[in-house]
């Protein structure tokens, strides 16, 4: 199987030929056999400051000669889930790969392919009240500079006062963003150590020791003047930041709101001691 791969280009591709490539038989044997492959994922919750440590992280794991690929081929309002044929599409057969964040809720099969490729993850959060107030922050911006998100929104959200949108935000948003914590939270990754949890308050307060550790976890080498090279970079692109700023939340959310967010939260089985996520932070 794998020679064959490594001579495709000189082979016209038949139909079968194609199915077996995708079959997930072919997949399991790929991933069986690429052994000397290193797969580290970035997984986020959005708004938690995720494309900013991407942009970092790229930086320092293409200067350790990884691959930077996704795991997502389309983006726009899909939701995102893994894609398979992405393991086998980026870099040659004994590239490490950095899969760049996805917003991606947890799932069997998902685990099942972090687990069968010997993928390390990084799980991305922040606490749930900031992150919904940074997505307000990210819409309202949206209709007063006329992006592509406003396209997202009802006919008329323009005409709505910040309340209203709050609310759009907390309805619509809020159970997506509770799931997804759910899931990860939940996932036996966290103790098998293929999962390492990285905080966006933890981010903000030493964005080199977070990203030192992330480093570490993937026994990658990047020095310490290396790592402020690439923070620096990235502070001068754009990476979708908002205020950047902790404990909004609580100052920005009504009572009324704050009361719907934590009457969601009350349904889910998240583990207490992840309180720090789901409790408004002061």
């Amino acid at each position: 199987m794998l020679e064959w791969l490594r001579q495709y280009e000189q082979y016209e591709f038949s139909f079968d030929d194609i199915q077996r490539v995708y079959s997930e038989n072919s997949l399991i044997q790929i991933l069986d056999q690429t052994t000397s492959r290193k797969y580290l994922w970035h997984i986020a919750l959005p708004k938690s400051g995720s494309t900013w440590l991407t942009r970092v992280l790229s930086t320092l794991y293409a200067k350790n000669h990884w691959e930077i690929g996704a795991l997502l081929p389309y983006y726009g309002r899909r939701n995102q889930e893994v894609d398979p044929r992405c393991f086998l599409a980026t870099g040659p057969i004994d590239a490490n790969v950095f899969f760049v964040q996805q917003h991606c809720v947890y799932s069997e099969y998902t685990q099942f392919l972090i687990e069968r490729s010997r993928t390390q993850c990084i799980l991305q959060v922040r606490n749930i009240f900031d992150a919904l107030v940074s997505a307000f922050d990210h819409l309202r911006k949206a209709l007063n500079e006329q992006t592509v998100e406003q396209s997202l929104l009802p006919r008329g959200a323009n005409e709505w006062e910040d309340a209203v949108l709050m609310d759009y935000v907390i309805d619509m948003e809020a159970p997506w963003y509770i799931r997804f914590l759910e899931g990860w939270l939940n996932s036996p990754l966290i103790e098998s150590g293929r999962l390492l949890l990285v905080r966006y308050e933890a981010l903000l307060a030493d964005p080199e020791r977070v990203v030192a550790d992330v480093l570490d976890f993937s026994e990658t080498q990047g020095s310490l003047t290396q790592i402020k090279d690439a923070l620096g970079q990235a502070s001068k692109e754009n990476t979708r930041l908002n205020q950047g700023v902790a404990g909004r939340g609580v100052k920005v959310l009504n009572s009324t709101q704050l009361l719907k967010i934590n009457r969601m939260i009350a349904y889910c089985n998240i583990p207490k001691k992840y309180d720090a996520i789901l409790r408004p932070a002061t």
